[in-house]
């Protein structure tokens, strides 16, 4: 029961977060951070934003639903590996000291790894054992790198880190550390296969406690800025992504 509570609340929370920013591309016009794409692209064309908006949406509302939930998941798997390979290592190459683009790029790896874990876990539910393993080995592997390579990261960015916690919170060096050590423990339990539920869930919690103590907070006072938007869509979607993994662990097991 606790198990079928978690999957359904994590796929939930995965689609809002989609449908929310593919929101934003509508209303804002262009790109988001988490898609940096140049306004040169395409001729500066709005097209390409609406588009991808639109097949944001599309996927987030899709995954919501019970017969079409593949679709959304497979379509969300293609739109973030599009933009992870047309754009991410494009900039990785050319500008590889650039904190912000390879934290975009693992949260596309992110997104991408629990768009294939759910293709996978509804794929086995409807009896398509084989494929549907491999998609999501292929989602939880490509996660769990990425949540290994973003500890890596908060190490490399500590003074950033640090910065952007908010001040009435004591202690922030030891929870910027903190935050590091629990990426990193979580990407290995589950590239080793230990403990996965258990770091899932914990790597869930830890993003809800970022959306309660920072993000809501921010969009309440800033309201009009769609950056504060994008980050509080993103790790509500990542929260739901963790969740979702812990719910399937019994399953597999």
């Amino acid at each position: 029961m606790r198990t079928d509570l978690f999957g359904r609340a994590g796929k939930t929370m995965f689609g809002i977060a989609l449908a929310g920013m593919g929101l934003m591309h509508l209303t804002s016009g262009h790109f988001l951070f988490d898609f940096p794409v140049p306004p040169t692209f395409m001729g500066g064309s709005a097209i390409p934003v609406y588009i991808n908006g639109v097949l944001l949406i599309a996927a987030g509302v899709l995954m919501l639903t019970k017969k079409q939930a593949l679709s959304g998941a497979l379509l969300a798997a293609f739109i973030f590996l599009a933009f992870f390979v047309v754009r991410h290592i494009l900039l990785l190459i050319m500008w590889e000291n650039m904190p912000g683009e390879r934290t975009s790029a693992t949260e596309c790896v992110l997104f991408f790894g629990g768009a294939l874990m759910l293709a996978g876990l509804i794929l086995k539910s409807r009896g398509v054992q084989q494929r549907g393993h491999l998609l999501f080995i292929i989602g939880e592997y490509a996660f769990g790198l990425a949540l290994f390579v973003f500890g890596i990261l908060h190490y490399v960015s500590m003074a950033f880190v640090i910065s952007v916690i908010p001040a009435w919170i004591p202690g922030k060096v030891f929870w910027a550390w903190f935050v590091m050590a629990g990426f990193l423990a979580a990407g290995i339990s589950i590239l080793i296969q230990r403990l996965v539920r258990l770091s899932s869930l914990l790597v869930s919690l830890m993003f809800l406690c970022f959306i309660c103590l920072m993000h809501i907070p921010l969009v309440i006072q800033f309201p009009g800025q769609e950056v504060q938007w994008t980050n509080l869509f993103v790790p509500i979607g990542l929260s739901g992504i963790a969740l979702m993994l812990a719910g399937s662990t019994p399953q597999r097991r």
